[in-house]
């Protein structure tokens, strides 16, 4: 007798829903990080929320490998949870922060706690500058603007300030460094005139102070 001939009787096992979060995440020292759950196959359905810990904000809270950003120094515990039809599983994954600047260095990212933005700096010199405008969003009437009020401009350019704002109740001076913070997040300060100088010397050397820098060409 062929086996083509041959008859079966099937009986199916059903498939066991298990839901997987990752492993778990510490000492993440930035204020997000990325999440690595097993991914699910349609028709289940997969879905991410936040068993204890304040602050925390899923960028999809239906991808596995979703963005979660959090607050530094506060720990996170999630929840993967994958469904079909009646049956539901969940895995849990802690996510912790580290706080603030932690072991900081020149040339870093700084974290601004008062909104959680993060800034890139520079070393030149003996000076640490930021790399990129401030975009804090002074809360003291509106004295802090897109440019031409438009908030596409805001993740390359940053805010601009009044006065007012930007001095913060401060006052001008000319003292390196200057002893003004204004709008600048805790540790940082407006840079004064003289610490101008010295940055625009150190950049190019053959300047005097109170001449302009002139660019230079890539080659």
């Amino acid at each position: 007798m062929s086996s083509g001939s041959v008859k079966y009787s099937i009986r199916c096992v059903k498939d066991e829903v298990e839901a997987y979060a990752g492993a778990d995440q510490i000492n993440t020292t930035d204020t997000f990080t990325f999440l690595a759950a097993d991914s699910v196959v349609p028709p289940e359905v997969g879905s991410w929320s936040i068993a204890s810990g304040g602050g925390g904000v899923f960028a999809d809270i239906e991808d596995p490998a979703s963005k979660f950003t959090g607050r530094s120094d506060s720990s996170y515990l999630l929840v993967w949870t994958v469904s079909f039809a009646q049956d539901t599983s969940r895995d849990t994954v802690r996510v912790e922060f580290t706080p603030a600047n932690e072991n900081w260095q020149p040339g870093k990212d700084w974290l601004d706690e008062r909104d959680n933005q993060m800034y890139s700096t520079v070393l030149i010199g003996n000076q640490t500058w930021m790399a990129e405008n401030l975009n804090f969003n002074s809360t003291v009437g509106n004295d802090s603007y897109y440019n031409d009020d438009s908030t596409t401009y805001a993740e390359d350019f940053g805010r601009l300030y009044n006065r007012a704002a930007s001095m913060n109740g401060g006052r001008l001076t000319n003292a390196t460094p200057s002893v003004v913070r204004g709008i600048c997040p805790i540790g940082w300060h407006l840079p004064s005139r003289g610490e101008w100088d010295t940055l625009l010397t150190t950049i190019n050397s053959s300047h005097s102070p109170g001449e302009v820098v002139q660019p230079v060409e890539a080659s």
